[in-house]
């Protein structure tokens, strides 16, 4: 039983309780939406187990199939972590976003996010020839 539906049969045996008569207008609304909040409590409660339910037939087709699950996919990304100057907002790009030439904007004020990327793998003070990090 969801919580939904303890809460909707609480509020029916609380009105139970209060000996809430039927046969007055004031009681016969109470009594109609009572009915009405137990069935969507109910429909709910269905709705779920019929996700649940999807979930796992999903789940089960993805190990067939083969594929990985999502969460793994997201693992083997590399997302970098750049702060824009002009509002503060954080912006998340992967790999591939920073390879394209195209200029990136800040989503928040639309401001030219500049990027220097270091390729260097040398130390301070590099004097090697290969690595154009002078």
């Amino acid at each position: 039983m969801s919580y939904l539906t303890e809460r909707a049969s609480y509020l029916k045996g609380l009105a139970e309780g209060l000996g809430i008569d039927d046969k007055t207008n004031e009681g016969k609304l109470l009594s109609a939406i009572l009915d009405i909040i137990e069935e969507m409590a109910d429909e709910i409660s269905l709705i779920e187990e019929r996700q649940d339910d999807m979930a796992d037939m999903v789940s089960d087709i993805a190990e067939l199939d083969g594929e990985e699950d999502e969460d793994d996919d997201e693992e083997d990304l590399d997302y970098f972590e750049i702060q824009c100057e002009k509002c503060g907002n954080i912006i998340y790009l992967d790999e591939d976003l920073l390879e394209t030439e195209e200029d990136i904007k800040c989503p928040v004020c639309g401001e030219i996010i500049q990027i220097e990327i270091d390729d260097c793998c040398c130390e301070d003070g590099c004097d090697c020839d290969d690595c154009n990090c002078d």
